[in-house]
């Protein structure tokens, strides 16, 4: 019944726990899940963190060099960006996350 509630009505669904001053899962609003932090995990990337915050694990790595501008603009350098993500996840997110990046560069 709740979970059907929480799809219908999400935001009344939410504003009862608020009334009650804790969250869906039983916290209290102002208690945060276990989260660990461990900077540098991949050894072949140049700038890596392992955040786990509950029961979610997300891993990022970042890969850098440097190269020669181009003789056309020696005084211009651009940033080319990629993603990798995992095969479990939200269908909505790869697609919103490389439209993002589209956007940015």
């Amino acid at each position: 019944m709740a979970a059907g509630f929480k799809t219908v009505e999400p935001l009344e669904y939410y504003r009862r726990f608020l009334k009650e001053n804790c969250r869906p899962d039983g916290r209290e609003l102002g208690e945060f899940r276990t989260t660990t932090v461990n900077i540098g995990s991949i050894s072949t990337a140049d700038g890596s963190a392992l955040v786990k915050l509950g029961n979610t694990t997300v891993i990022c790595g970042v890969k850098a060099e440097f190269a020669a501008p181009s003789t056309d603009a020696p005084d211009k350098g651009y940033v080319d960006s990629g993603l990798d993500l995992l095969e479990k996840r939200p269908k909505w997110l790869a697609s919103s996350l490389q439209m993002s990046l589209k956007i940015h560069r």
